[in-house]
């Protein structure tokens, strides 16, 4: 994926999802990003994403150290589809609040096709509300693909930095929290 993000420009994944964040972000103004997922073994992929994008990319600072005075990373949220549709889908449906939403599945689950078909059927649905969604579809779920999507999100979320013109590696709010932390136990 790493060297795929590197060497295509028009059909580079992470380009095109960077660059439908930033729109989302910066355009629509939908402050955060949903990701779903209808695998078992990926239930916890979104606190992933969550952590890579907010700590890179939560800034106000601009890479010459000046304040933005644009948004800059969107809040990160999300769960494992078939567990998630009571706490999230009325929101979604018929809340208020618009978010970018990305629905990820593997063909190759292990719960007999139930997922796909949830998976199917929420798009279904919110296409036929008008509502945008990203689908991420995976033929397999293996160590390889897995290694992939994680190595497609880290790429989105430095192409977002680069957008942003923000420093993603550099976590001034996570070493204040670290510092004050031992201050605290005397060290």
């Amino acid at each position: 994926m790493d060297q795929f993000c590197l060497q295509e420009r028009e059909t580079n994944p992470a380009l095109l999802l960077s660059m439908q964040d930033i729109f989302h972000n910066n355009v629509l103004d939908n402050e955060t990003s949903l990701i779903l997922n209808y695998d078992y073994q990926l239930r916890n992929f979104y606190t992933y994403a969550q952590q890579i994008e907010m700590e890179s990319n939560g800034k106000s600072m601009n890479s010459s150290g000046k304040s933005v005075d644009y948004q800059t990373g969107p809040i990160v949220w999300g769960g494992y589809g078939p567990r998630t549709q009571h706490s999230f889908f009325q929101h979604i449906f018929e809340g208020t609040k618009d978010s970018n939403n990305y629905l990820i599945c593997s063909r190759d689950n292990t719960e007999k096709g139930l997922n796909i078909h949830q998976f199917e059927a929420q798009i279904e649905s919110l296409t036929s509300k008008g509502i945008n969604n990203t689908r991420i579809i995976m033929y397999e779920l293996d160590s390889y693909s897995i290694g992939a999507l994680m190595s497609l999100w880290e790429n989105k979320t430095i192409f977002n930095s680069f957008f942003w013109d923000i420093n993603a590696f550099d976590q001034p709010g996570v070493e204040l929290g670290k510092i004050t932390t031992k201050k605290r136990l005397g060290h």
